[in-house]
């Protein structure tokens, strides 16, 4: 008698602890290696374009740069966004979010570097994931000439 009470806890403790493991491969939130996936790491946010290339010649008359972005974007509260050395105003753009306006006064015949800092622009959904330093640096038209020939 006493044989078969030992046989019948001993297999209950070994269902139990079965049961115990098929529990824990299951997935859920515990990340137990079911079927569900891991989520995804948050992605940087990534520059895509900009209305003016590196080392392009543009007017003197261009009062703004475009900045594109892969996610939905804002400027930080902290931003260090600079054209040659001199703090310029930057916002989300009010056509897309994913796009950042840079205002610009420019002078004929100048050289020009803008200088985003890291961290100046961030994501809208979190602020923690935010753009690397981006430097770009272009030219703008000479006025034409207007010497006339003697007579």
């Amino acid at each position: 008698m006493k044989k078969n009470k030992f046989f019948r806890l001993l297999n209950r403790t070994l269902m139990a602890c079965g049961l115990l493991a098929m529990g824990a491969c299951s997935g859920g939130s515990n990340g137990g290696g079911g079927d569900e996936p891991a989520p995804k790491p948050a992605e940087n946010v990534t520059l895509r374009s900009t209305s003016i290339k590196e080392g392009a010649e543009v007017e003197a008359s261009v009062d703004k740069l475009t900045l594109s972005y892969s996610t939905t974007v804002q400027v930080s509260a902290k931003a260090d966004i600079t054209l040659n050395g001199k703090s310029v105003s930057a916002a989300s753009s009010s056509k897309t979010t994913m796009d950042v306006e840079v205002n610009l006064a420019l002078e004929e015949g100048k050289s020009y570097t803008l200088k985003i800092a890291a961290g100046s622009i961030v994501a809208r959904d979190d602020n923690s994931r935010t753009a690397p330093e981006f430097t770009l640096n272009f030219t703008t038209k000479k006025a034409p000439s207007m010497d006339f020939p003697d007579n």
